[in-house]
């Protein structure tokens, strides 16, 4: 049966699902202390699941991938494509939207994603007076919307195609520059590697297919114990120790 080690609801997740690279993180959540094997179940705002198993081998630490995008100073004209409203300033190093559009207006880059894999990314809000911005991990993933000046971080796990999207309201009036995105490719010690069972070394988070890795809300941290006779029971054990 299943014993319960811990929970936590209301939980921020940064989560890899890539097959062989799977990887839990919770910034307000450490899980180096918890057993090798020790299942980490996903709750996501739609009561849908996915589950894995804490890997034997330890993250190693914080390390992030090269960078995503052409010129993250935007000193250049780089994007694939920009909307109504969006124009390169070179002088200044950025792009502005004057708030010509008459709906949502993306400055659009191909390319830059993997799917299912964690990225961070951060941009910049200046001269803004009205709208906000969204910052998108492909078609499905906004970061959130940002309706103030400043450089904002923003992490997710992309979900749907590889372009990276700068989204302007339909009344965004305002810049942009300094667009960075980096793959998450080891997370913090305080993460652990999942992996599809005890002793698994290749596969990733197993449940539901329509898991929403960015509205994760709950996580349960279980154990199984096994029935050895009558009101007699006994840990599974693993190798406890987290190898690096």
């Amino acid at each position: 049966m299943w014993t319960l080690l811990d929970s936590r609801a209301g939980i921020e997740a940064r989560i890899s699902a890539v097959v062989g690279t799977s990887f839990a993180w919770f910034p307000t959540f450490d899980l180096s202390p918890f057993p090798v094997g020790a299942q980490v179940l996903l709750i996501d705002s739609t009561g849908k699941q996915r589950a894995g198993y804490i890997s034997a081998v330890a993250p190693a630490g914080l390390t992030l991938g090269a960078e995503r995008v052409p010129d993250p100073s935007c000193a250049t004209d780089f994007f694939d494509s920009k909307g109504t409203g969006w124009s390169h300033d070179a002088v200044s190093g950025e792009y502005d939207n004057d708030g010509s559009q008459v709906g949502y207006s993306s400055l659009s880059e191909n390319n830059v994603f993997v799917l299912q894999q964690l990225y961070v990314g951060q941009f910049t809000i200046r001269n803004r007076t009205a709208g906000y911005l969204n910052m998108w991990f492909g078609n499905n993933t906004p970061g959130g919307a940002k309706s103030a000046n400043g450089t904002f971080t923003v992490y997710r796990t992309s979900t749907s195609n590889a372009q990276l999207q700068m989204e302007a309201s339909e009344d965004f009036v305002g810049s942009t520059d300094d667009i960075s995105v980096k793959q998450v490719t080891v997370p913090p010690a305080t993460a652990a590697l999942i992996v599809c069972a005890p002793g698994g070394l290749t596969e990733a988070w197993y449940g539901d297919p329509a898991f929403n890795f960015n509205a994760v809300t709950d996580v349960l941290i279980q154990q199984w114990v096994d029935e050895v006779g009558p009101g007699r029971f006994r840990t599974r054990r693993y190798d406890r120790r987290r190898r690096t």
